[in-house]
């Protein structure tokens, strides 16, 4: 929903991050791995 409502935004671009981007709390990490099953 993000992704298409501010990818017009002047300003805002898109990005996609994978598990191999996230270098934080393994909590973040099994979260990012739930998104992508």
């Amino acid at each position: 929903d993000a992704m298409e409502r501010l990818g017009e935004v002047a300003g805002c671009s898109k990005i996609s991050l994978g598990g191999s981007d996230i270098v934080r709390h393994p909590l973040v990490q099994r979260i990012v791995d739930a998104y992508e099953e």
